[in-house]
């Protein structure tokens, strides 16, 4: 229907005809004045014809008319009823946003508050009894705190959320290289991750045919890459992960993935945080749907991590000097 024909029909439904009165008297007393009216001259058809022609070719013009309006009012009420539905859509998801970025707030406000505690109780300790007591205060305790957290953020989301599973890689300096370490994670039944606490050996003189052979997390590292990874789907997934054989491939559970890089200053990377979907779309459909929902509230809790790892440091340095002294 072009545009004129739009106004046309607006402006029918809203004039004369449309009043219920009018309407009443076309739909029903016109119809029964031509049957009266061409009964009276049914002896002489020509001038029945003549009369009653007009007047029904009016008839159902206006029927016509009517009948368009009504499908065209119904539509538009159709199309009204959709916007409201997608207004009231996006209203939920602006609440649960705003739900998600309270949690975060609350999140990072009670990872500080415990570890500014835990930290001070620690030097007391250190300092009284020149002992590093981890069960006061703990660098992989701490972020199973920030996964867990993590977790329930993601969880607030969306319906689709509730399975998911966040996992935190560190990026340790030794003598030897780098060791990669999946030291915390927290997912909807617990599962414990298979390479949980087992420590990877990352070399940079990995060839680059043999570079397909290596976690992504390597991978990831020896690019130094400080943007984010996202597969948003099931094949991009397969075609960027690392799997022993075939079978393993079929077997992937992961629907959608998220690594989020966490760097220092100088822009190294110590620290990776996955976030993995087992449900198709839980996260969106397009890379900036995901980066839109989980980046928006999973990088600043990236900042817990980095604090996390340099209160370790710290600590660490303070208990070697004490005992040089």
């Amino acid at each position: 229907m072009s545009t004129k024909e739009k106004i046309f029909i607006e402006r029918f439904g809203k004039g004369f005809f449309s009043k219920v009165a009018v309407r009443t008297i076309v739909e029903f007393l016109c119809p029964i004045v031509i049957s009266v009216a061409t009964a009276f001259i049914s002896n002489n058809i020509v001038l029945a014809l003549c009369l009653g022609s007009p007047f029904l070719i009016i008839y159902v013009v206006l029927m016509i008319l009517y009948k368009i309006s009504d499908s065209y009012k119904q539509k538009k009420h159709e199309r009204e009823i959709q916007d409201q539905q997608k207004l009231l859509q996006g209203i939920k998801r602006c609440e649960a946003k705003q739900k998600s970025y309270s949690d975060v707030l609350k999140s990072i406000q009670s990872v500080l508050m415990t570890t500014s505690k835990n930290i001070n109780s620690l030097a007391h300790k250190i300092a009284e009894e020149n002992v590093l007591d981890e069960e006061i205060w703990s660098f992989k305790q701490t972020c199973a705190v920030i996964c867990s957290d993590a977790y329930n953020v993601l969880k607030s989301i969306n319906h689709l959320c509730t399975n998911v599973e966040i996992t935190y890689i560190n990026f340790e300096k030794t003598k030897d290289g780098t060791v990669a370490e999946l030291i915390a994670y927290k997912n909807s039944d617990d599962i414990m991750p298979s390479i949980l606490e087992k420590r990877i050996s990352i070399s940079k003189k990995v060839p680059k045919k043999k570079l397909s052979n290596k976690y992504s997390f390597e991978r990831y590292y020896l690019a130094q890459r400080n943007d984010p990874q996202i597969f948003p789907n099931e094949e991009t997934i397969k075609k960027n992960f690392y799997f022993k054989d075939e079978t393993a491939k079929n077997e992937c559970k992961y629907k959608q993935f998220v690594a989020i890089p966490v760097s220092c200053e100088s822009k190294k990377i110590i620290g990776i945080i996955q976030i993995a979907s087992f449900v198709e779309k839980a996260f969106g459909e397009t890379v900036e749907e995901l980066q839109e929902t989980v980046l928006s509230l999973m990088k600043p809790l990236g900042s817990l991590f980095l604090l996390a790892n340099k209160t370790q440091k710290c600590i660490h340095t303070l208990v070697e000097v004490k005992n040089d002294n």
